[in-house]
């Protein structure tokens, strides 16, 4: 009996329906006495075709944007206090690119930067924030804002409201 690729071809896919569960008991025996070769070769094989790797993740990236977001938003929410302790390690140990990020961003950002810090200051001086009080009592004053006492930002808050009152009903 003469054998054709193509008898041979049914034979295996035939063998390998019948076979599943042994045919990956198999695989998963060899992966685990060969995760060492397995591991070089998949990191030889990455660094041949870096380019071609890189460019199908890019385009496949592309095609996915809200996938892999949302992925990454997942990764980080349940990752959040690990993420955290990683990222002040590194900026300990990389004062000096913090530090000339921050200058860079700064420089190219000045106009965004003055429009939000204006902003953010009418919000607390229209909403009477903690911050902003604290700021009033320490002006032209020597000593840190975590000094001051709550009860003495309550009454400050409480005079410049009647103060706003009293300005009010003038006008």
């Amino acid at each position: 009996m003469a054998t054709t690729k193509y008898c041979k071809k049914e034979y295996n896919k035939k063998y390998q329906e019948d076979n599943k569960e042994k045919i990956a008991a198999r695989k998963k025996k060899y992966r685990e006495n060969n995760k060492e070769k397995i591991t070089e070769y998949a990191a030889q094989y990455r660094e041949k075709n870096k380019q071609d790797l890189n460019k199908k993740n890019r385009e496949k990236y592309a095609e996915n944007k809200e996938h892999y977001r949302e992925k990454a938003r997942e990764f980080h929410a349940l990752n959040k206090e690990n993420n955290n302790t990683r990222h002040r390690q590194w900026k300990k140990q990389n004062i000096c690119k913090v530090a000339d990020y921050n200058r860079n961003y700064k420089d190219k950002n000045k106009s965004i930067l003055s429009e939000s810090k204006h902003t953010q200051r009418q919000f607390s001086k229209e909403n009477l924030t903690d911050l902003y009080i604290k700021q009033l009592l320490r002006h032209g004053r020597h000593f840190k804002t975590n000094e001051i006492p709550k009860e003495l930002i309550e009454l400050k808050r409480v005079q410049i409201q009647i103060k706003r009152l009293i300005e009010g009903k003038n006008q």
